[in-house]
């Protein structure tokens, strides 16, 4: 199981090496509970960086890297000309993020404002399409850069918000498969990055 942006970009490398395997998107929560229930062998898992480590009960978490995001801009977009550019400056254009409470709205508020959200979406290509199409801005982890192909990113300037991605493994009696698919997963990783 996995979040969304890894299932757009890290995951399907991975299991691409392995015969049969069944991916399920969730958000860490539910990924947790899966592999504790023994629902699922491995999960994807992430944190908002800024946050303090959240551990999950009855699995073991294994962290595999940790990343920026990124501007994503529409072609065009006046600050696209900038090599960095600055979250604040972003504070009047309209928003696409997967809600108004996560990583995205927490990193706007930390800037001076609260994103105006003109759509709530967890599809990474729903959101590129959205910003292609001139109607929303957002910002990206880095792990996603390669799908955003249409869309002008850029780095945040100073320091930008990042996240944790990690892996979920139940604690014992894992399935023989469980320590490939995430060394697999780890490998994909640092292809990435």
């Amino acid at each position: 199981g996995a979040f969304p942006s890894a299932l757009a970009a890290l995951v399907p490398k991975a299991v691409a090496r392995f015969e049969a395997v069944m991916v399920e998107e969730g958000s860490t929560p539910e990924l947790a509970d899966r592999v504790r229930r023994g629902e699922q062998r491995v999960g994807v898992a992430f944190q908002d960086a800024a946050q303090p480590r959240r551990e999950h009960e009855g699995v073991e978490r294994r962290d595999m890297f940790s990343e920026q995001f990124l501007a994503a801009l529409w072609p065009g977009h006046p600050l696209a000309e900038r090599d960095e550019v600055p979250l604040s400056a972003l504070a009047d254009e309209p928003w696409v993020a997967p809600s108004g409470e996560n990583l995205i709205a927490r990193a706007c508020h930390a800037a001076g404002f609260h994103p105006r959200l003109v759509m709530i979406s967890r599809d990474p290509l729903a959101n590129r399409a959205l910003i292609a199409q001139r109607l929303a801005v957002t910002i990206v982890p880095q792990l996603l850069a390669s799908a955003y192909e249409g869309v002008e990113l850029r780095p945040l300037a100073g320091d930008g918000p990042r996240r944790d991605v990690y892996g979920l493994l139940p604690f014992g009696g894992r399935h023989p498969l469980a320590e490939e698919a995430y060394a697999a997963l780890l490998e994909v990783a640092s292809e990435l990055a």
